[in-house]
């Protein structure tokens, strides 16, 4: 990962994950603690690395939700414990 925004999304990421929650773009926007356009970067960096995989709200079609990719959950997870 980049940045400290990068390590900060992909935690917002895993905490999403623990809760059953899911993180919409604007969570890990503020999550990030980063200028939303800086954020927004990272989120596409990101999923063009294949760490992180977005989908449509299912609840708000304005939005969109992000996971962690497989292998990403499963080394962050292992990183983590």
């Amino acid at each position: 990962m980049k940045d400290d925004a990068d390590w900060a999304i992909a935690l917002v990421l895993v905490a999403g994950l623990k809760r059953s929650r899911p993180v919409t773009v604007g969570d890990a926007c503020v999550g990030s603690g980063a200028p939303d356009t800086t954020a927004l970067r990272r989120i596409r960096r990101l999923e063009q690395a294949g760490i992180l995989l977005r989908s449509p709200d299912p609840d708000d079609g304005r939005r969109s939700l992000l996971r962690l990719s497989g292998q990403a959950e499963d080394r962050l997870l292992d990183y983590l414990s």
